[in-house]
């Protein structure tokens, strides 16, 4: 425990050690080792245990930040909303949503690749292309989350379609 107590001032650090351990402790060591009243630690945590396979943790991590003082990143949103897609949980999906559009990163590519993917997982294709279309600025990450969503829901003809939009 006394070099998990040197790593406190270290969020990647501390949150890289903690999941090196099995999930009983990495869920000790969150309570206890991590800076709670720094973002990147949060980022970390959320990210760490969403890797894992703990998402329900990782959802639980994410709803504890927002209970907190501290204002989400950029950074905060995509791993939060993977584990509303890998879970399906399209209730937990749009409160993410929602929090990113209050936050102003609704619009940052890799939130918003995100969100597709999770609209996609959900089999809410609409909302999906409704995400992609509101995108300013689409990137390779962002046509790839659209296609895919179209490929998993079975719309090979829509995925082929947007397939060469891209490439025109």
């Amino acid at each position: 425990m006394y070099r998990m107590a040197r790593l406190r001032g270290s969020a990647h650090l501390a949150a890289a050690a903690a999941f090196l351990h099995g999930r009983k402790h990495r869920i000790a060591v969150q309570q206890r080792y991590i800076d709670r009243s720094n973002i990147h630690s949060w980022n970390s945590i959320i990210t760490e245990l969403a890797r894992s396979g703990d998402l329900i943790e990782a959802l639980k991590a994410f709803s504890s930040l927002r209970k907190s003082d501290l204002k989400p990143n950029r950074s905060t949103f995509p791993c939060a909303i993977k584990s509303c897609s890998a879970l399906a949980d399209l209730s937990s999906g749009k409160q993410a949503h929602q929090q990113a559009i209050i936050f102003g990163y609704a619009f940052d590519l890799f939130v918003s690749s995100a969100l597709i993917d999770m609209y996609s997982k959900c089999r809410k294709l609409y909302d999906a292309r409704n995400m992609f279309d509101e995108i300013p600025h689409r990137n390779v990450v962002s046509w790839t989350s659209m296609i895919n969503g179209y490929v998993q829901n079975d719309c090979a003809r829509e995925a082929l379609l947007l397939f060469k939009d891209h490439l025109a």
